[in-house]
């Protein structure tokens, strides 16, 4: 049955060090659809460490925080992803990368993602989902009653990852149950083809019983 249990291999792609983002990693690590969680660090001279993370990962999340100074993730001057996103869509899929732009100012209208959607426009065409993360939303992840919009936003990741998990498990259910059908194809053309020898068997006996 554990042939039937799918789940994700997450991996967060970021120039930013995973201490950065580990409050995302040891969130989702904890789902149960997430398999691993892995951090794959972005550089100028890292492509064949990128690939190797892009290939194991069945789920992807470009990590940015504003601290950087800058949201400038693609399309504007000095961006820092834009070769990285167009390989994570072109091999995972659109539906299956996500951006986390973190550490923003306090932004009760959303503003930032309207913004960045705006400005960067290749992100609607290459990646599913933008969630924006503020300082003040992260802080409430440590008390016991988290930011009803911080948690929000963390369910949508998680049930897109739970989706895609699932899509995987649909594909391999019915592979089985090919197999399976194929299987007793199989096993029904050779009752038929046993019983009509032994039909023909009896039958050539019986004739010569009579001679």
């Amino acid at each position: 049955m554990n042939f039937l249990l799918s789940r994700a291999n997450v991996g967060i792609f970021s120039r930013d060090d995973k201490s950065s983002y580990q409050w995302l990693a040891s969130h989702l690590s904890s789902h149960r659809c997430v398999q691993t969680v892995e951090s794959v660090q972005v550089s100028n001279n890292g492509g064949a460490r990128f690939t190797e993370g892009v290939r194991r990962c069945t789920f992807a999340i470009l990590y940015h925080t504003k601290k950087r100074g800058r949201i400038n993730i693609t399309d504007v001057t000095d961006s820092l992803y834009d070769e990285e996103l167009s390989q994570l869509s072109s091999t995972k899929g659109q539906g299956n990368v996500i951006v986390v732009v973190d550490d923003l100012e306090d932004d009760d209208n959303n503003g930032y993602k309207d913004r960045i959607l705006l400005n960067q426009p290749s992100l609607q065409r290459l990646v599913t989902e933008v969630f924006c993360f503020t300082l003040e939303e992260k802080m409430t992840l440590t008390n016991k009653y988290p930011a009803p919009k911080m948690m929000a936003k963390l369910r949508q990741i998680e049930k897109m990852i739970e989706e895609r998990a699932w899509g995987k498990k649909r594909q391999k259910i019915i592979f089985l149950v090919w197999i399976a059908l194929g299987i007793g194809s199989l096993l029904m053309i050779w009752r038929l083809t046993t019983n009509h020898r032994f039909l023909t068997t009896f039958q050539t006996f019986f004739r010569k019983l009579q001679y």
